[in-house]
């Protein structure tokens, strides 16, 4: 729930579709979002999402976050660490 709510605040749209037609090789693809307000636009029409942090950068390659995921995967489902 907490990565699709970080999701929808980084991006700016909600869901993508590609239209494509099978069988008709000269039309290309067709890119659709889904806004916020759920109103459907071109993919051309949509702002870029801002980029990245490099501070955020930093932090995901750091081993504090690897370390911090595998005493996770140690920790069963009432908090008891396993030996």
């Amino acid at each position: 729930m907490a990565v699709k709510a970080a999701n929808l605040a980084r991006l700016p749209y909600r869901e993508r579709r590609i239209l494509r037609w099978p069988g008709v090789p000269c039309w290309d693809p067709v890119e659709y979002v889904q806004l916020h307000n759920r109103s459907w636009r071109h993919i051309d029409q949509v702002p870029l999402p801002p980029p990245l942090d490099p501070q955020f950068e930093r932090l995901v390659a750091s081993p504090w976050v690897r370390d911090a995921r595998a005493a996770d995967v140690r920790t069963d489902v009432r908090g008891d660490a396993k030996v």
